[in-house]
C-alpha cells in the first residue's frame, strides 16, 4: 500500500489540499522514520517548501483533512447514526467508485389538510452521476432493497458458521498448513543436497588446482567455495526454521480456536443486537461489497473469514439464489 492509498483508506479525500500534504509527509517519514518525531521542526517546513506555502498553512490544511475524515465512514464506522446498514464499504461493481448515501424527500397533502413526508434513501454512484456514460452501472440502488439483501446474506453465512464444528475447522486448517510447510521443507532439503554436491565438486577441483590440472585459478575457486558454504549454512537455518514451524503447528491450534470463537460470537450477537451494533459487526465482518446492475452482489470478506470460507462455505447455487437478485450472488 503506497502513501496515497494509505491516506484514502483512513478516510482522506483527494479534493483537499491537506490530502496531498499528508501523502508527501508520509513519503518523508518512509525515507527517514526520525521525521515522525520532528513534525513542526521538519515535516511542516519541508512540506511548505515543496508546495510553496507556509508551515502554518500546512498545519491548517491537515486539520481540515482530519475534520473532513470524521464526516465520512471508514471500514470501521465512525458514525453509526442513520438507517442505512452499510457504512463506507459499498462500491459500484462497474466503475469501482464508492457508493454514497443520498436522501430525497416528498411531501403529500392529505384530504384532511395534514402533510405526510416521505424520505427516499439511495446508495448513489457518485462517479456515474458526475461522468454520464463513463460508468455503465446504475446511478443508484435503493437502501431498503440492498440492505435487506445484505442482511439475508450475512445471516446465511453466520448460520453456516454455526453449523461447522470447530474440530473439523482446526483439523482442515492444520492439514493445509502442514502440507505447505512439509512441501517447503522438502524443497529446501532438495536445494541443500544440490549445494552439497556442488561443494564436493569444488573440493575435488581444488585438488586439480594443486596438481596443476585445473583451468580455475586459486582466488576464483576460493571465492566459489566460500559462497557455496554460506549458501549451505543459510539453507540449514531455513530447514531448521521450517521444521520448527511443523512442530509448532502440530502442538497447538489456539489461534484457529480464537478465530472460530470470534466468528461464533459475532454470529450470536447479530441476531439480537441493535441496528447500530449490526452496522459495526458488518463493518468488521465485510471488507467490501460490490453492486452491479439488477443488484448482482459480490462480497469481499475480511481475511480470517475468507480462510474460513475457502474451507467450508461453497459458492451459491441456483437453489440458494437470493430473492430480488436476477443474477447469481457471488462471494469473492
Amino acid at each position: 500500500m503506497d502513501a496515497e492509498q494509505l491516506i484514502r483508506s483512513l478516510g482522506g479525500t483527494g479534493n483537499l489540499r491537506g490530502f496531498h500534504y499528508a501523502v508527501y509527509m508520509v513519503g518523508l517519514i518512509e525515507q527517514d522514520p526520525v521525521n515522525a518525531t520532528l513534525v513542526t521542526k521538519a515535516l511542516y517546513p519541508d512540506t511548505a517548501r515543496r508546495f510553496g506555502v507556509t508551515p502554518e498553512s500546512v498545519e491548517r490544511n491537515l486539520r481540515t483533512l482530519m475534520s473532513d475524515r470524521l464526516k465520512h465512514h471508514s471500514n470501521v464506522p465512525l458514525n453509526t447514526s442513520g438507517r442505512s446498514l452499510l457504512v463506507g464499504n459499498v462500491y459500484c461493481g462497474h466503475c469501482g467508485g464508492r457508493l454514497t448515501l443520498t436522501t430525497s424527500g416528498r411531501k403529500y397533502v392529505r384530504k384532511d389538510g395534514t402533510i405526510r413526508r416521505e424520505i427516499r434513501a439511495r446508495y448513489q454512484c457518485h462517479y456515474n452521476v458526475r461522468h454520464p456514460g463513463e460508468c455503465d452501472g446504475q446511478s443508484g440502488y435503493g437502501v431498503d432493497k440492498l440492505d435487506n439483501l445484505i442482511d439475508k446474506i450475512i445471516r446465511m453465512q453466520f448460520e453456516r458458521i454455526r453449523e461447522t464444528p470447530p474440530q473439523a475447522l482446526i483439523k482442515e486448517q492444520r492439514s493445509r498448513e502442514t502440507d505447505y510447510l512439509q512441501a517447503k521443507v522438502n524443497l529446501l532439503k532438495g536445494q541443500y543436497e544440490e549445494k552439497q554436491k556442488e561443494y564436493q565438486a569444488l573440493r575435488a577441483e581444488t585438488v586439480k588446482v594443486i596438481q596443476g590440472l585445473s583451468k580455475l585459478n586459486v582466488d576464483l575457486l576460493n571465492s566459489l567455495l566460500t559462497e557455496t558454504e554460506e549458501q549451505i549454512h543459510l539453507l540449514e537455518r531455513q530447514i531448521d526454521e521450517a521444521e520448527a514451524g511443523l512442530v509448532t503447528l502440530a502442538n497447538g491450534a489456539d489461534q484457529i480456536k480464537k478465530e472460530y470463537e470470534k466468528l461464533i460470537t459475532w454470529a450470536d450477537l447479530y441476531d439480537n443486537c441493535t441496528f447500530e451494533a449490526k452496522k459495526m459487526l458488518i463493518a468488521q465482518f465485510v471488507k467490501a461489497i460490490y453492486v452491479r446492475r439488477d443488484y448482482e452482489i459480490s462480497i469481499e470478506f475480511n481475511v480470517s473469514f475468507e480462510e474460513f470460507q475457502q474451507l467450508y462455505l461453497e459458492k451459491e447455487t441456483e437453489e440458494n439464489k437470493m430473492p430480488g437478485a436476477e443474477t447469481l450472488l457471488t462471494f469473492a
